[in-house]
């Protein structure tokens, strides 16, 4: 909402999209309410690629948007901020790695195997009539390890750049978001300071006619 002490302003946004209506913001000379000085510190460089947009699903008609909506819709589409979250992301997975290599890495190993011996491949003597094959039986292997490095400072140097990287990629997100909050209010000023110039345009436009159809009138007469 722009004030709690006021109704709130409405945008009615047709199905083409916000961004493509607020730029083709109409502004009729001769009749602006807005100073031309006020309008140009209102207005915000927007630079790719915070000027472009994810697209979502189209709307199947006008759209009514608050401010609190535009604002909204513009942190989740916005292309900067999408890719702000996913350098968080990336930065995190790079801190769980560096992590990763600098703590003890625990190993288990098992196998089970059926075998059978033959006495006489291993150069043993067997009595007569007797079989030389030993077997079928099962021998089983569990084995468990334990791996780390004992001084590695290197290892602990990038686990630090790694938190410094997951940091500074959320502090750049959070720098994201504020400007698009920055450029989202100030185009929905624009399109709200835009619509009352119509309106005010129209209600002139009225008050000609009116004087018009009076003049005329008494010319008439």
């Amino acid at each position: 909402m722009i004030a709690t002490s006021f109704e709130p302003t409405v945008l009615r946004v047709p199905a083409i999209g916000l961004a493509a209506v607020l730029a083709a913001l109409i502004v009729i000379p001769g009749v602006a309410t807005v100073d031309a000085q006020v309008t140009e510190q209102m207005a915000v460089q927007v630079s790719a690629p915070l000027a472009g947009g994810v697209p979502g699903p189209a709307p199947d008609g006008p759209v009514f948007l608050t401010l609190q909506d535009a604002v909204a819709r513009g942190l989740e589409h916005n292309l900067a901020v999408v890719l702000g979250r996913e350098q968080v992301r990336l930065a995190a997975g790079a801190h769980i790695a560096a992590r990763s290599r600098a703590y003890p890495h625990l190993g288990a190993y098992l196998a089970d195997s059926r075998n059978v011996i033959n006495l006489e491949a291993y150069g043993f003597p067997v009595p007569a009539g007797e079989s030389p094959l030993i077997g079928p039986f099962d021998v089983v292997d569990a084995r468990a390890t334990v791996a780390a490095p004992l001084v590695d400072l290197s290892l602990w140097a990038d686990v630090r750049a790694a938190s410094h990287g997951a940091e500074a990629a959320g502090a750049t997100l959070d720098d994201l978001r504020d400007q698009v909050v920055l450029a989202v209010s100030s185009l929905y000023l624009q399109a709200s300071a835009a619509e009352s110039r119509i309106v005010t345009a129209r209600a002139q436009i009225a008050t000609a006619k009116a004087l018009h159809e009076q003049a005329q009138d008494m010319k008439a007469a």
